[in-house]
């Protein structure tokens, strides 16, 4: 992932965080609060105090379950159903090139009780990723007043979009929103999604195992007013099944580094999900994890697979989060990934 190299290039401002990646890219549409250019987010490091404010959204956020289409996992949610479903919906698009080389793309709040937004950015460099990286973005934030609260979304975008021929990219992040009179986090938020979802009537057909590998980021907050963001990577494995069952998938969330993070051996574990039958096989599961000295609470994770073709589906997205103590103090962990299939798969 591109990680800081992308964040060295921002310039400051104030109030929310919204750390986004845009991976393949979502449907676009719906309403929001205008289409005005947001303006440049402040580097991560500035933003973790931000963070201390969001322990009891990060909470809602980490144990509710995501929803299908783009994949969303917020703290918008009904807790009068089974596994608080959430009830955001952000989908991510890519709408153009400037001559310059950059792009312009549009995220935007399609469904949610917490009210709409749309945030625009016409200016995302295409030359700020080293080479070889596969992701490349801009951070945004934008004054926006949901449900007559006044407030500051913020975004920080990534993006593997390869030009007007691309017609398999991928998009997805997280977002806080933060009310503008108490700089307090109304709703936190992680989304992924593809313009490209694998065709749900090709999954029938897979069967025998498939490996993924890829990118994810999140942040955290703890109880003890801490918070940061960090990097890993992920690994997933799909068991195909048949025509009846369409299999499972798991995986996990390993390698993470980031402020603040002092145990090298963390994993968050992705635990076995059914892959489902509507939705691109959209799936979701329960969230696990070790490392020293911590004590992992059970989260929620999902996702759900795209690329065209009827072989193994190119690639896989979705979101996590959960809890895990040290001591007296609880960390909630919000974040986004994508990973891409493995060469080599004797699947499909």
């Amino acid at each position: 992932m591109v990680k800081n190299e992308i964040i060295k290039n921002c310039a400051t401002a104030t109030a929310a965080l919204c750390a986004c990646f845009l991976l393949t890219a979502c449907g676009g549409g719906g309403g929001g609060n205008g289409n005005s250019p947001a303006a440049p987010m402040t580097e991560r490091a500035q933003l973790m105090p931000l963070l201390n404010t969001a322990s009891e959204k990060a909470q809602d956020a980490t144990t509710s379950t995501p929803n299908a289409g783009s994949v969303t996992q917020s703290s918008n949610r009904n807790t009068g159903a089974a596994g608080n479903p959430t009830t955001d919906e952000v989908d991510g698009e890519i709408t153009g090139v400037s001559e310059e080389g950059r792009l312009r793309f549009r995220l935007t709040q399609t469904n949610s009780s917490s009210g709409a937004w749309t945030v625009t950015h016409d200016d995302v460099r295409r030359d700020i990723n080293p080479a070889g990286a596969r992701f490349y973005g801009a951070e945004m934030s934008k004054p926006v007043t949901l449900n007559t609260v006044p407030g500051t979304l913020h975004v920080e975008a990534y993006t593997d979009y390869n030009g007007a021929g691309d017609s398999d990219y991928l998009a997805g992040g997280i977002w806080l929103f933060v009310r503008g009179d108490t700089n307090q986090v109304e709703s936190a938020g992680a989304f992924v999604g593809g313009n490209a979802g694998y065709a749900q009537a090709n999954i029938a057909a897979l069967t025998g195992s498939a490996e993924y590998n890829g990118d994810a980021l999140g942040v955290y907050a703890g109880s003890d007013d801490s918070g940061g963001y960090f990097d890993a990577d992920v690994a997933l494995t799909a068991n195909f099944g048949n025509a009846a069952n369409r299999g499972v998938i798991s995986g996990s969330v390993f390698n993470i580094a980031g402020p603040g993070i002092n145990s090298s051996d963390i994993v968050v574990e992705l635990q076995s999900a059914n892959i489902g039958d509507d939705n691109n096989g959209f799936f979701t599961g329960d969230t696990g994890g070790s490392g020293t000295g911590l004590t992992f609470q059970t989260g929620k994770w999902g996702g759900q697979f795209f690329g065209a073709g009827s072989g193994c589906p190119g690639s896989v997205g979705g979101t996590f989060g959960g809890a895990a103590s040290e001591g007296v103090t609880r960390y909630d962990y919000l974040g986004v990934f994508g990973a891409y299939l493995t060469p080599g798969n004797p699947a499909c």
